[in-house]
Parts: C-alpha cells; sequence; structure tokens
C-alpha cells in the first residue's frame, strides 16, 4: 500500500566492505549495516541518506564537495551536497555500490533513505494507480 508520505520500503545499507577497511576507525563502535525505511523518488535521479545515517555508518565522502541537481515543483537548482560512498539493497535485492547525496534535513516521510533512479533501475518497480499499491523486486 503507498502511503500518503510516500511508497516507503525497506532497505539495507552499509560502508562498502573494501572502504570500511581502510577508513575504519578501531577506536569506534559502527554497525556493520542497517535495516532503515527508504522512500522511492522516481523522478530523483540520484538517491539520498540523512546526513544523521551517513555519519552513523561512518560513510565516506567521495569527493568534498558535488553539485547535485535538484528539482522541484517548478523550479531548478544545482544544490552544494556532500557525497558519499555507500551499498544499497532493496528488499531482498543485492547491494549496489553508490555514490549518493547527503541530505542535511531529515525526510518529511521518516524515511532516511531517498531511493532515487540510479539504485531503481536494478529493480522492477510497478506501481498500481487504481489499487494504490506498489510492488518492487531485484531484476537480476
Amino acid at each position: 500500500m503507498v502511503e500518503k508520505r510516500g511508497a516507503l520500503c525497506s532497505v539495507l545499507i552499509r560502508c562498502p566492505p573494501q572502504v570500511r577497511a581502510v577508513f575504519a576507525d578501531p577506536d569506534v563502535s559502527t554497525p556493520a549495516e542497517l535495516r532503515v525505511t527508504g522512500i522511492v523518488d522516481t523522478g530523483a535521479s540520484v538517491s539520498f541518506v540523512t546526513a544523521e545515517l551517513a555519519n552513523t555508518l561512518r560513510l565516506v565522502g567521495c569527493a568534498p564537495l558535488s553539485f547535485v541537481p535538484v528539482a522541484g515543483i517548478g523550479k531548478q537548482q544545482l544544490q552544494q551536497t556532500r557525497t558519499v560512498c555507500a551499498e544499497i539493497a532493496i528488499q531482498g535485492g543485492s547491494y549496489q555500490t553508490l555514490y549518493v547525496g547527503v541530505s542535511q534535513n531529515a525526510f518529511e516521510s521518516g524515511a532516511r533513505v531517498l531511493i532515487g533512479r540510479d539504485l531503481l533501475k536494478f529493480y522492477r518497480f510497478e506501481y498500481d494507480g487504481p489499487r494504490d499499491t506498489f510492488a518492487i523486486s531485484w531484476a537480476n
């Protein structure tokens, strides 16, 4: 069922093991992976995570700052944002390594990951408008 807040689903996220091996701080306890709520945004070309989640998992930046195009209703702008490397899997799919934007603000839906087309391209996403339901499955 699509909630008023959007198409929400379960997401696994982690710092890529090869990155974690290089940058891990042995004095800091960091979860290997977390299961969190993601919200599907078919209009977003790039996925995002909350800053809180990026900090919790100690996701490493791939560049100090990147420019990510951000669109809204009736507007288009370039927003400067930090990007990090993460591995993300949706409901039974395989992990995909992505460079995702970091949102300084929490998402209204309560989700901690905004799922853009960069991740959706590995899945089948079906929306049934009349029934107001959606299905997402691994497209291996």
